[in-house]
């Protein structure tokens, strides 16, 4: 491994699309690894312990995470942004780390008696002083893996994160079966952060050393990016926080679970994809009409790819969360139903954000992120005394779709990419899903409410293999309709062909 930041100068750029498109699978088969081992953890833990024991946790995983928040600076996304940052940088990066680390742990147990005492759980206390020795620990890894990305070596990546995972995860469940309280969930944290923390210097070479020599760039670029970090922290704990206060530890356990499982619908698809795209549209930032380009490839296949996902999961809530969660999680079904249709939407996004980082002008994603809170904490604040949970799942929705409309306008201003544009590359998928919605729909008002685990599962296998065909036969028929054009239809197809023969060339 060469001297962190060396690669990305000395290495040329060639067949940047196929790298990427690459490292999209690599990524995406480390988050779905990861989510798939989550949501296995989630189902048996879900029987194993209450509702209660998972809103306990999340009171205390809520507050580190907004002390998390206030502190935050992107200083991974600093080193990829800049391909050629050195040694300097990333140990100022990896001081910032230490620091914020140590910041947050000191400001966790300082809060733990305090916070235990105001919301009447005693239990807090102690989960608490644990959570703060977890972020002290995660300040101490290793900033050389930041490499993996800025270099496009997302294999590595891969096997760095996945193994972490499963080795706490399968600590939390023993540590579930063996105690049946919420204490295996936070040993599970405290484990996730240890092997974590051990595996950073285990994969890289890179030691970083102490040194302030650095930290200017880093900060300079950063700061925006901590300032859009808590503002897009702020807006994703807001709704938990009003949940919190104005309902209980159960409601908060409803809502965290309904917005982890809708979140596997758009975000776990579409975060290891911008993963990739990131470092990719770097390098290529300032060549104007490529990444124009690039952006709008990159949109069209998102939206093919992630769309009909959070549908689905609205469309088969009421028999997928009995036979999955079991029936003690009902209450989460009419949330998970309205997430999904915000999951939907978010699917239309322009990706924009992407570029805009690359071209060094973070203040204007900072703005996208404000304007979300803007909207979404009046709604919240009106909406969640009154319904809970599902008041906040109104409230993200409003806000999703004044988010939505942003991304289009400020693409058009700031990269001169018209609105019609991102829609030649997105109505195919839209109307397909709309068709599948409406055919599921059908298809369940059809075979009526299902009343045994035997019907959920068959309404549930017969909703998802109707729903997939409608709308891959919906694609495709419109795409030829138009004349089999260049777009995500035909780059999938192409990567669908390619992984067949190297399937069929193995086999």
């Amino acid at each position: 491994m060469t001297t962190p930041g060396q690669a990305s100068v000395t290495a040329p750029v060639r067949d940047l699309a196929r790298i990427v498109t690459i490292g999209a699978g690599w990524m995406l088969a480390l988050r779905w690894s990861d989510r798939l081992v989550a949501l296995g953890s989630i189902v048996v833990l879900a029987r194993l312990l209450d509702p209660e024991d998972f809103g306990v946790v999340g009171y205390a995983v809520l507050l580190t995470g907004i002390l998390d928040l206030l502190t935050r600076f992107s200083t991974d996304a600093a080193l990829i942004r800049d391909q050629s940052r050195g040694r300097g940088s990333y140990d100022g990066a990896w001081t910032i780390n230490i620091v914020r680390g140590l910041g947050v742990g000191i400001m966790v147990a300082a809060l733990a008696a305090p916070t235990a005492a105001y919301l009447r759980e005693p239990r807090l206390e102690a989960i608490m002083y644990w959570l703060a020795l977890v972020s002290l620990l995660h300040g101490f890894e290793n900033v050389g893996t930041v490499d993996f990305r800025k270099h496009l070596e997302f294999s590595r990546q891969f096997v760095f994160r996945l193994v972490t995972r499963l080795v706490a995860t399968a600590t939390t469940l023993g540590l579930a079966l063996a105690w049946r309280d919420y204490w295996a969930l936070v040993v599970g944290m405290l484990v996730h952060c240890a092997v974590s923390l051990a595996a950073s210097y285990a994969l890289h070479p890179f030691r970083p050393r102490l040194s302030v020599s650095g930290m200017r760039g880093i900060l300079g670029f950063s700061g925006w990016l901590a300032l859009q970090d808590l503002i897009q922290g702020v807006t994703e704990r807001l709704p938990s926080l009003l949940v919190a206060r104005f309902a209980d530890a159960t409601a908060l356990a409803f809502l965290t679970t309904a917005r982890e499982v809708a979140d596997m619908a758009i975000t776990e698809l579409r975060a290891p994809i911008r993963a990739a795209l990131y470092p990719g549209f770097a390098k290529i930032a300032h060549e104007g009409e490529r990444v124009r380009a690039a952006l709008l490839d990159a949109t069209g296949v998102l939206a093919l790819v992630s769309l009909p996902i959070p549908l689905g999961i609205a469309l088969t809530a009421a028999d997928a969360v009995p036979l999955v969660l079991g029936p003690k999680w009902l209450p989460i079904v009419p949330v998970l139903e309205i997430l999904g249709v915000g999951g939907a939407l978010s699917a239309l996004s322009t990706n924009s954000h992407l570029v805009l980082l690359a071209l060094n002008r973070p203040h204007m994603v900072t703005i996208v992120a404000a304007l979300r809170l803007i909207v979404l904490a009046p709604a919240a604040f009106v909406l969640i005394p009154a319904h809970g949970p599902l008041g906040a799942a109104y409230a993200l929705l409003a806000a999703t779709s004044a988010v939505l409309a942003a991304d289009y306008a400020l693409s058009a201003w700031r990269l001169a990419i018209a609105p019609r544009r991102f829609v030649a590359v997105v109505w195919r998928p839209l109307l397909a899903a709309i068709a599948m919605a409406i055919v599921v729909q059908a298809l369940r008002g059809w075979m009526g409410p299902s009343a045994t685990a035997a019907e959920q599962v068959t309404h549930l296998v017969l909703c998802a293999a109707v729903g997939a065909a409608v709308y891959a036969a919906s694609v495709l028929a419109l795409w030829r309709l138009m004349g089999m054009p260049e777009g995500a239809e035909r780059r999938m197809i192409s990567l669908l062909k390619s992984a067949s023969r190297r399937v069929s060339g193995h086999g």
